[in-house]
Parts: C-alpha cells; sequence; structure tokens
C-alpha cells in the first residue's frame, strides 16, 4: 500500500467513526422515509407480484425473450403504473429502467444484522427473500397484513434493521451511516 492509499484509508476510517457519532440521520434513512415526489416505489406486494412471475427487474434486467409483453404487464401492475396499453412503446425502455432504479433503491436500506452473542449464521431456510421481511413486519412490528403490504420495501428494511437494533442486534456490516459517509467520500474523492 502507497502512503496515498494509507492517507486515504485513514480519512475514510475518519470520516465513518465521525459518521457514527453525527448529530443527522443517515441520509439512506431519512430518503427511505420522507415523501416521495411521485418517483416509483417497490412496495412489498410489488414485490411479491414480481417474484411471482419471476421478473428480471428484481435482478436489475429489463425483461426480454418470448414474454417481454407479459413481463412489463406484470411490471407495470407491480408498480401500479396502469395498465400496459397505456404505456408509449417510445418510453417502454425508459420506464423500464425507471423500475429498475426503483427495484435498486428499494434494496439499498437492506443491511445484515447479527443478534446478541451470535455464534453462528442460520442457512436461509429455503423461504425466498421476501417472505421472511413480510413475516417480521407481521409477526414482530404488528402490522395488519395490508398496511405490511403496502409498506415500500425501502421502509420495510429500514424498520426491521431498527426494531433489531432496539433488541441489541449489531450491524454485521456497514451501518446506515458509514454507508453515507463513504458515499459521501467516494463522491468526494471520486
Amino acid at each position: 500500500m502507497t502512503a496515498s492509499e494509507e492517507q486515504k484509508l485513514r480519512a475514510l476510517q475518519a470520516d465513518l467513526a465521525q459518521a457514527e457519532q453525527g448529530k443527522w440521520e443517515p441520509r439512506c434513512v431519512c430518503d427511505a422515509f420522507a415523501t416521495n415526489n411521485g418517483g416509483l416505489v417497490l412496495t412489498m406486494q410489488g414485490w411479491i407480484d414480481l417474484e411471482a412471475v419471476k421478473s428480471p427487474l428484481l435482478y436489475y434486467q429489463l425483461p426480454d425473450g418470448e414474454d417481454t409483453v407479459a413481463q412489463l404487464s406484470a411490471a407495470v401492475d407491480a408498480f401500479r403504473c396502469g395498465p400496459l396499453e397505456k404505456v408509449k412503446p417510445e418510453s417502454a425502455v425508459a420506464l423500464g429502467n425507471a423500475m429498475i432504479e426503483a427495484v435498486r433503491e428499494a434494496f439499498s436500506l437492506q443491511i445484515a444484522m447479527d443478534p446478541p452473542g451470535k455464534s453462528q449464521s442460520r442457512p436461509p431456510g429455503g423461504f425466498g427473500r421476501w417472505l421472511p421481511i413480510f413475516a417480521c413486519l407481521i409477526g414482530q412490528l404488528k402490522m395488519s397484513r395490508f398496511d405490511a403490504l403496502a409498506t415500500p420495501v425501502k421502509q420495510a428494511f429500514g424498520l426491521i434493521a431498527a426494531h433489531r437494533h432496539n433488541q441489541g442486534w449489531l450491524p454485521a456490516t456497514a451501518t446506515y451511516a458509514q454507508r453515507d459517509a463513504a458515499l459521501e467520500t467516494e463522491a468526494t474523492n471520486g
């Protein structure tokens, strides 16, 4: 490691430590709960609907192949953009890219948490990705099934992480504040 790289690493460590003690809430958390300015939002119901049709949008890819029209129709329904017939062909790719960005944004608040006294991680158990999140919203956060389905995915991840934090769990990876600091440092040095 060069002296310059070591200096950048030390600066990043200082920024991360400072972010943990900052007086402001992490930007990514505020963005998740701030009033949406009309952009696309992936709700739990939308996630379930996209998962049901095995939408490539969940893996940041546009639908392609024989079932493209069916995939786009399901995606338009999942994001509540109206029927596919109302989408102009020339704007379909732009809409698809906006949906991909909404999915990416929805999953951006996912954070791994370790329970107090963690000894080893458990295998996934074959439940898929959305069911444990949905079950946590209902079982641990006491949401109604309808409220849980309407919850934006990004908010669901934040609520669950906060609930676990309140129970003594610790982030297994970078905290939200550390993520913000790393992004700011990257943008500044980028």
